[in-house]
Protein backbone atom coordinates (compact mmCIF):
# COMPACT_ATOMS: atom_id res chain seq x y z
CA UNK A 1 0.00 0.00 0.00
CA UNK A 2 1.16 3.49 -0.79
CA UNK A 3 0.36 6.20 1.76
CA UNK A 4 0.16 9.87 0.76
CA UNK A 5 0.90 12.14 3.70
CA UNK A 6 0.54 15.44 1.78
CA UNK A 7 -1.76 14.97 -1.22
CA UNK A 8 -1.25 18.40 -2.80
CA UNK A 9 2.54 18.18 -2.54
CA UNK A 10 2.52 14.62 -3.91
CA UNK A 11 0.50 15.68 -6.96
CA UNK A 12 2.86 18.56 -7.64
CA UNK A 13 5.98 16.39 -7.60
CA UNK A 14 5.03 13.36 -9.69
CA UNK A 15 5.35 12.85 -13.42
CA UNK A 16 2.32 11.52 -15.28
CA UNK A 17 1.94 10.37 -18.89
CA UNK A 18 2.22 13.19 -21.45
CA UNK A 19 -0.97 11.87 -23.10
CA UNK A 20 -3.09 12.41 -20.00
CA UNK A 21 -5.26 15.49 -20.52
CA UNK A 22 -8.67 14.98 -18.89
CA UNK A 23 -9.54 16.78 -15.65
CA UNK A 24 -11.09 14.83 -12.79
CA UNK A 25 -12.49 16.10 -9.49
CA UNK A 26 -12.14 13.92 -6.42
CA UNK A 27 -13.42 14.25 -2.88
CA UNK A 28 -10.83 12.81 -0.54
CA UNK A 29 -11.73 11.72 3.00
CA UNK A 30 -8.57 10.97 4.97
CA UNK A 31 -9.28 10.35 8.65
CA UNK A 32 -5.62 9.89 9.64
CA UNK A 33 -4.31 12.94 7.73
CA UNK A 34 -7.24 15.37 7.93
CA UNK A 35 -5.30 18.11 6.10
CA UNK A 36 -5.64 15.93 2.96
CA UNK A 37 -9.43 15.83 3.18
CA UNK A 38 -11.26 18.00 0.71
CA UNK A 39 -12.36 18.30 -2.88
CA UNK A 40 -9.65 18.63 -5.50
CA UNK A 41 -9.59 19.05 -9.25
CA UNK A 42 -6.68 17.21 -10.84
CA UNK A 43 -5.44 18.89 -14.01
CA UNK A 44 -2.95 17.02 -16.20
CA UNK A 45 -0.57 19.42 -17.92
CA UNK A 46 2.09 18.08 -20.30
CA UNK A 47 3.43 15.39 -18.00
CA UNK A 48 2.80 17.12 -14.69
CA UNK A 49 -0.22 17.13 -12.44
CA UNK A 50 -1.68 20.35 -11.10
CA UNK A 51 -4.07 20.15 -8.19
CA UNK A 52 -6.52 22.80 -7.05
CA UNK A 53 -8.93 22.92 -4.13
CA UNK A 54 -12.31 22.89 -5.78
CA UNK A 55 -15.96 23.72 -5.30
CA UNK A 56 -16.93 21.53 -8.26
CA UNK A 57 -19.14 18.48 -7.84
CA UNK A 58 -16.74 15.54 -7.36
CA UNK A 59 -16.58 12.80 -9.97
CA UNK A 60 -15.53 10.32 -7.29
CA UNK A 61 -15.27 10.01 -3.49
CA UNK A 62 -12.17 8.25 -2.18
CA UNK A 63 -10.91 7.36 1.27
CA UNK A 64 -7.17 7.10 1.93
CA UNK A 65 -7.06 3.36 1.18
CA UNK A 66 -8.95 3.77 -2.12
CA UNK A 67 -6.62 6.60 -3.12
CA UNK A 68 -3.66 4.30 -2.44
CA UNK A 69 -5.21 1.65 -4.68
CA UNK A 70 -5.81 4.11 -7.51
CA UNK A 71 -2.33 5.67 -7.52
CA UNK A 72 -0.25 2.57 -6.78
CA UNK A 73 -0.05 1.31 -10.37
CA UNK A 74 -0.71 -2.25 -9.25
CA UNK A 75 -4.39 -2.48 -10.24
CA UNK A 76 -5.74 -0.16 -12.97
CA UNK A 77 -8.59 2.16 -11.94
CA UNK A 78 -10.88 0.63 -14.57
CA UNK A 79 -10.39 -2.78 -12.97
CA UNK A 80 -10.96 -1.33 -9.49
CA UNK A 81 -14.20 0.14 -10.87
CA UNK A 82 -15.18 -3.22 -12.34
CA UNK A 83 -14.53 -4.92 -9.00
CA UNK A 84 -16.61 -2.26 -7.18
CA UNK A 85 -13.58 -1.18 -5.16
CA UNK A 86 -14.20 2.42 -6.24
CA UNK A 87 -17.59 3.94 -7.03
CA UNK A 88 -17.61 6.17 -10.08
CA UNK A 89 -18.50 6.17 -13.74
CA UNK A 90 -16.40 4.15 -16.15
CA UNK A 91 -15.37 7.48 -17.75
CA UNK A 92 -14.00 8.73 -14.42
CA UNK A 93 -12.15 5.44 -13.87
CA UNK A 94 -10.57 5.82 -17.32
CA UNK A 95 -9.48 9.40 -16.52
CA UNK A 96 -7.87 8.22 -13.28
CA UNK A 97 -6.14 5.39 -15.11
CA UNK A 98 -4.81 7.84 -17.69
CA UNK A 99 -3.23 9.85 -14.84
CA UNK A 100 -2.00 6.80 -12.89
CA UNK A 101 -1.62 3.95 -15.39
CA UNK A 102 -0.82 0.39 -14.47
CA UNK A 103 2.89 0.00 -13.85
CA UNK A 104 4.13 -3.53 -14.51
CA UNK A 105 7.46 -2.62 -12.96
CA UNK A 106 6.25 -0.78 -9.87
CA UNK A 107 9.16 1.17 -8.52
CA UNK A 108 9.53 3.29 -5.44
CA UNK A 109 10.49 6.21 -7.70
CA UNK A 110 6.83 6.45 -8.71
CA UNK A 111 5.99 7.26 -5.10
Amino acid sequence: MMRVIDFEKYCGTIAIPQTSSEWVTIKLDDTHCPWNSGTYTLIPNKGSLQVEKSEREPDIHLNAFQLSQVISGVIPATLLHGLNEIECSSDTAKKLEDIWPEDNFVSYMRF
